[in-house]
């Protein structure tokens, strides 16, 4: 079931989260805050699924997609592995965001939670943005959403 809410009112997810709720998936988590506000029902929900981005990566310059148009880009290996180096987390770009918002959501609800770092490339010609695939799977209603090919 798709619930949608206003993440900015307070306590607006937990009054849509109940106990026996299977999944919540976060399409939109962006720092820290999201992350204390997912923590804040995950005694409520099975599992957490926050969707990330392979932004979080740097390589061994400490570049990465964020600032590639100033800096150049990262030189990654293929694939890109999980336990490949990523940048500190903090407020000052797109990317510590993101790993900060991992970091305490994994912290605190530990092996419930799942993320997922696309690195698709969303611009003037997508048709939907990244998180749509992810969603539109759930919407369906399948039991299993591959992750890799």
């Amino acid at each position: 079931m798709h619930i949608p809410f206003d993440r900015s009112e307070p306590n607006a997810l937990s009054a849509v989260i109940t106990d026996g709720t299977d999944l919540l998936m976060d399409c939109i988590a962006f720092d820290e805050s999201d992350a204390d506000q997912l923590n804040s029902v995950q005694t409520s929900a099975g599992r957490i699924i926050a969707v990330s981005s392979a932004s979080i990566y740097c390589d061994e310059k400490g570049r990465t997609l964020d600032e590639a148009r100033k800096c150049g880009f990262p030189d990654f290996p293929i694939p890109i592995r999980e336990d490949h180096a990523t940048v500190a987390p903090g407020p000052e770009t797109y990317s510590t965001r993101k790993i900060a918002m991992e970091r305490r959501l994994l912290d605190q609800a530990g092996d419930r939670t799942t993320i997922l770092r696309p690195a698709a490339i969303h611009g003037p010609r997508s048709k939907h943005a990244r998180e749509w695939w992810f969603v539109r799977r759930l919407l369906d209603g399948r039991r299993r959403i591959p992750l890799v090919h």
